[in-house]
This record gives structure tokens, C-alpha cells and sequence, in this order.
């Protein structure tokens, strides 16, 4: 199997009831059983989890029950879990096996309608897996189309026990609107060419409006080429565009370096000016204390002056000359005699103070070198500082911003330049794109007033499947068979030059299912797959017929003979609901499910015993 997929398990869950469940093989699987065992309800809810509309039948038996479980294995081994309520809802899909999907793994929400354009549905999942996504069929005889749905498929896969036995046409339902699309979709399957190349016939309607977007487009075009004359680009090089960006680049490269070297001197230059207001900070300090210092120094000698003063008074009181009335100092008279003692202590004390004076003025005679000392300093630092403000400052304005205010300039005229490509460039892709629509349109017009849709006859490509029909039927010994052929006009088969409508139902029905299961044996080595065969009740009509006159006629048991073709046809898997029992010796090649209808032997039916 390249593609396709087949069917694990079938699983209907409940709060209060144990789960009904029904697991499926490769290859045959038959379930019989009495009518009412739940044939056709597992039936309705396989078609309910392959994306039909229609849920299954509420019958008694199921009411209890919730939710449906569909495991599937692709092609190649993936096996997925599809999860369902049975009341329309859309679908959960797990990426794992079904007893994984009842721990509530992740999963995906797929809607049960099929879109051509969205993904999230359970059609385009399911064709994924068939390798038939994106196909087209044609819905009229103008060739209007649509996307191929999973649905589209079904049709010819699945054949309920109502449907079986029709006298109809297994490949249209007769409705007027839906033969051209069923056509279609029979046409893709026998021969793997969809519609996608059908050009579909316009309407006088849409031709006009086709017309009117012509114009539009045409007066777009020409303000296209009004606004090219504008950008004045006549002459360029066809790499000028990428050359001019690189140069841009590499200009914003050399602005980005100049602007890290402008802010590194910048900081310096901060950096600088704050040393230069502390340096000059300090120079005003010790110049305070300088000219501080002057004023006690001229304190000191004042000091000095007046103990001088005082010394030479008391050594002429000191003489004894009684001629002396007044002070020699203040000229205050003298009016008490002091004695020699009081002299000398004055004296004393007057030349202690003297020596403390001279040396105090030494102490601030060194304390002013110490100072003009720092002065002398803090000057030359601030003659260093300012010059190396003014280098920096004219390093700054020459190497530094001289050249960004060039680059700037520079940058601006190329990015002029680059817009002003741009945008002519921008208008030819433009135009271009709008010349493009408008010649495909153009076109249109013109191959869609013709049209081209396929008119091909069935017949002339129905061969292979009605070949595999007849190997069905030869193997299976259908009885006075000389071929199978095709009537366009019924859409319907020929059994040995008999229209099936023509047979009893036994044998339309057993012609119906050579049908299905010929058309996934011409289909089973191509590049896709439609699915699984289910076949529901094919030989419930069947009657043996009666043995003819003559030792070479032979009882004709068609139903088992058929049972015996599918055991050993190498289809990937096939489904049969039945109430007759297969031969008992393919039992051992086949997966057989038996329901009894009793609840004392085997297995009741699919809903187990309560």
C-alpha cells in the first residue's frame, strides 16, 4: 500500500456503560450475524467518522453512549485516533493509538465540512493521507470547479444494504446537478487527471467584468508610467541599488566609529573642564590664604612694635631719671612711682612675647613659601588643562566633527538616491505585476469565451475497471458470463450483454461490490488511494439457484465463491457486514467477528450485554 489507510478500531464510549468495541485487521474482515445485532449501526458509524453529516441511527442500544473512537493506520504506520460526540460535532485528532487518546493526549480540532482553502477538517486530513490534496472536479458543463472532499470518494467505497441492490447507476445518483461533478469524480479516480486544467466558460457577465478590470488595470499602468517620468531615473546600472545600500552601509559604519571616538572625547573634554574648575577652585583658595597670611604678618610686626615700644619705656623708667612725668609711649602722665621689681617682670615678659612673635612670623614666612609653592602648582596645571582643552577642542571640530557632518551629508545624498531608486523600482515591480494580471486576464477573455472543458465518454476510459470486474466475476464462477461492458447513457454496467438493472438483486448486488472492489484493485499500485471498500449486506439476497438438467451443470454457490475472492485478493483491507457465514475453510485468513444474537453462546452483537 503507497498510500491510503486502514481501519484499527471502532470504539463507542460511555460514563455508566461499558465501551462498545470492534477491532479490524489487514486484510478481509467480516462481521455476521442475525439482522438487529448492530451490522449496520457499526456500518453508519464508520460513514459517520469518515466526515458524514448524517449520525448514526439512534437506536436503543446506543443511547447511553457518547462519544465515538475511529483508529486508523496510514500507509506508512502512523496511526492516529479520530474522537467524535454522535450528535454532528466536529473532530478530535490524535497522533496516537486509541488507548492513548482515552488518556487525553493532545490533539487537533478538525471541522466535519470539507474546505477547499482551510486545512482544519477532517476531508483535507483524510485525503492527505491519500495523497489527493488539491484536487479539482468540474461541476457543469461550463466547467465551474470545485475541490475534490473526501465525501466525493466515499461514494465509491462504501455501499450500504439499502444502496447494494439498486437498479440504479453505481457511479450517479440520477440528480440533475450532481451527475457532472460525479462524473467527474469517477473519471479522476479511474484515471488520476483531475479538472485543474479545464478552463471554465465565462458568462457574457463575467466577460464584461473581465473587461472592466481590463480597463482598471490599463489606467493603473499608465499612472504607473506617469509617476516613472517622475522619479527623473533614466540611466542606471542594474546593481547600482545593492552597490549604493552597501555604500550606505558603509558610511553608517564610519559615522558609528566617528560618534564612539566624539563621545570619547567628549568625555575627556568633560573630564577636563571638571579638573579645570578644581584646579582653579584651589587657586582661589590659596590665594585667600596668601593675601590671609599678609594680614597677620603685618599683625605679627604691629605686635612687635608696640613690645618695642614698651621695652624702651620701661628701660628709661628703669634708669631712675625722676625728670620723666609722662609716658614716652602713650604720653599719659605718670602719677605712681613703680617699682624696679614691676619694671623688670614688664621687661620680662615684653622679650618673651618678642621671641614668641619672631618665631610665629617664621613659621608664616615658611607657611607662605609652602603656599606660593602650591600656587605656583596649581597655575601650571591650569596652563596644562586649558591647553590640552584647546588640542582637544580643535581635535574634536578638524578629525572628528568636520568628518560626521561630511558623512551626514553624504549619507543624505545617498539615501536620496536609494529612495529615489526604490521607488522607481518599486513602480516597475508594480508594473510589471499589474501587466502580468492584465495579460492573464486578457487571455481569459479569450480562452474562456471558448472555453475548454473535458467532454470525454466514460466509455472510452471504463475499460480497466470493467476488465477488473470481469476477473472478479470469472474467479468467482458468476454464472453464463461472457463480459462485462459500459452504457454511457446509464451510467451502469453490461453483465454478458445484459444491463444490470436487468438482474435479480442477489446478483446486482453482488455485481455492485465487484464494482467497488474492482475499482481499488485498478487503483492499488497508482499514486493515491479512496480509501476502504465497506461493503454492507452484499449477499443477504443472494439465492443459490437451482442445479440444471445435465451432468455438467454444477450448483453455482456465488456468495461463497465471492467470500473465497476476497480472502485471497491482496487488497490492503475490506470490510464486509453479513449475515451469511463465509466458508469455513478461509476462516483461518480472515478476521471474522461473529455476533449471535444470544447471551448465552459467542458474542451478542456490537453492543455489548448490559
Amino acid at each position: 500500500m503507497k498510500f491510503g489507510f486502514i481501519i484499527k478500531e471502532l470504539r463507542l464510549t460511555s460514563p455508566t456503560h461499558r465501551a462498545a468495541i470492534v477491532v479490524f485487521k489487514h486484510g478481509l474482515n467480516i462481521i455476521s450475524g442475525p439482522s438487529n445485532t448492530g451490522k449496520t449501526y457499526i456500518f453508519q458509524c464508520l460513514n459517520y467518522m469518515l466526515g458524514g453529516s448524517k449520525i448514526p441511527k439512534k437506536i436503543k442500544q446506543a443511547q447511553q453512549y457518547s462519544y465515538c473512537y475511529l483508529e486508523i493506520e496510514s500507509s506508512n504506520g502512523d496511526v492516529y485516533t479520530l474522537k467524535s460526540d454522535l450528535v454532528g460535532g466536529a473532530f478530535h485528532l490524535f497522533s496516537a493509538d486509541l488507548e492513548t487518546s482515552l488518556e487525553k493526549a493532545y490533539y487537533e480540532v478538525l471541522k466535519r465540512n470539507h474546505d477547499d482553502v482551510e486545512q482544519d477538517n477532517v476531508s483535507q486530513f483524510l485525503l492527505s493521507l491519500c495523497n489527493l490534496k488539491s484536487k479539482k472536479l468540474k461541476t457543469n458543463a461550463d466547467g465551474k470547479k470545485r475541490g475534490l472532499s473526501f465525501r466525493d470518494l466515499v461514494k465509491f467505497t462504501m455501499v450500504e444494504e439499502t444502496k447494494i441492490t439498486t437498479d440504479k447507476s453505481p457511479i450517479v445518483t440520477g440528480q440533475y446537478v450532481t451527475i457532472p461533478v460525479e462524473k467527474s469524480v469517477f473519471k479522476f479516480i479511474v484515471t488520476g487527471k483531475d479538472d485543474s486544467d479545464i478552463i471554465e466558460k465565462l458568462s457574457a457577465k463575467e466577460i464584461l467584468h473581465r473587461k472592466g478590470k481590463l480597463e482598471m488595470l490599463n489606467d493603473l499602468i499608465n499612472e504607473i508610467d506617469k509617476d516613472l517620468k517622475k522619479t527623473n531615473v533614466t540611466e542606471f546600472e542594474q546593481d547600482q541599488l545593492p552597490k549604493l545600500q552597501k555604500a550606505s552601509e558603509a558610511v553608517r559604519a564610519n559615522l558609528a566609529n566617528l560618534n564612539d571616538i566624539n563621545k570619547q572625547l567628549n568625555t575627556r573634554r568633560n573630564e577636563l573642564y571638571r579638573s579645570l574648575s578644581k584646579e582653579e577652585e584651589i587657586s582661589m583658595e590659596l590665594s585667600g590664604v596668601f593675601e590671609r597670611s599678609q594680614i597677620l604678618g603685618e599683625q605679627y610686626d604691629s605686635d612687635a612694635a608696640r613690645l618695642v615700644s614698651t621695652i624702651e619705656t620701661c628701660e628709661l623708667l628703669f634708669s631712675g631719671d625722676t625728670s620723666i612725668k609722662e609716658c614716652p609711649v602713650c604720653h599719659n602722665g605718670i602719677t605712681i612711682a613703680m617699682s624696679e621689681k614691676d619694671i623688670e617682670s614688664v621687661l620680662v615678659a615684653c622679650n618673651t612675647e618678642l621671641k614668641k612673635i619672631a618665631l610665629l612670623k617664621k613659621e608664616l614666612l615658611l607657611s607662605r613659601q609652602l603656599i606660593s609653592q602650591d600656587r605656583a602648582r596649581t597655575d601650571d596645571n591650569i596652563l596644562r588643562t586649558n591647553d590640552e582643552l584647546k588640542n582637544l577642542e580643535r581635535e574634536l571640530e578638524e578629525n572628528v566633527q568636520s568628518k560626521i557632518r561630511s558623512s551626514l551629508t553624504e549619507l543624505a545624498r545617498m539615501q536620496a538616491v536609494e529612495k529615489q531608486l526604490t521607488e522607481y523600482f518599486q513602480l516597475t515591480d508594480r508594473r510589471t505585476s499589474l501587466v502580468a494580471s492584465r495579460d492573464t486576464i486578457a487571455r481569459s477573455v479569450l480562452d474562456k469565451k471558448k472555453g475548454s472543458v473535458d467532454d470525454t465518454n466514460l466509455s472510452s476510459i471504463v475499460f480497466p475497471v470493467t476488465e477488473q470486474m470481469y476477473q472478479i466475476l470469472s474467479d468467482c464462477h458468476y454464472p453464463n458470463l461472457s463480459g462485462v461492458s459500459f452504457n454511457e447513457d446509464k451510467m451502469d454496467f453490461i453483465i454478458s450483454g445484459e444491463d444490470r438493472e436487468l438482474t435479480g438483486k442477489g446478483y446486482r448486488a453482488i455485481t455492485y461490490s465487484s464494482f467497488v472492489i474492482g475499482l481499488q484493485k485498478h487503483i492499488m499500485d497508482l499514486d493515491y488511494a479512496i480509501g476502504v471498500p465497506i461493503l454492507d449486506s452484499p449477499f443477504v439476497t443472494y439465492r443459490k439457484p437451482e442445479r440444471g438438467v445435465g451432468d455438467d451443470q454444477i450448483p453455482v454457490d456465488l456468495a461463497m465463491d465471492f467470500y473465497r475472492y476476497l480472502s485471497s485478493c491482496n487488497l490492503p483491507q475490506i470490510i464486509v457486514m453479513e449475515n451469511e457465514e463465509p466458508p469455513l475453510e478461509i476462516e483461518s485468513s480472515i478476521n471474522h467477528i461473529v455476533f449471535t444474537q444470544s447471551y448465552q453462546h459467542g458474542r451478542y452483537g456490537f453492543i455489548p450485554d448490559l
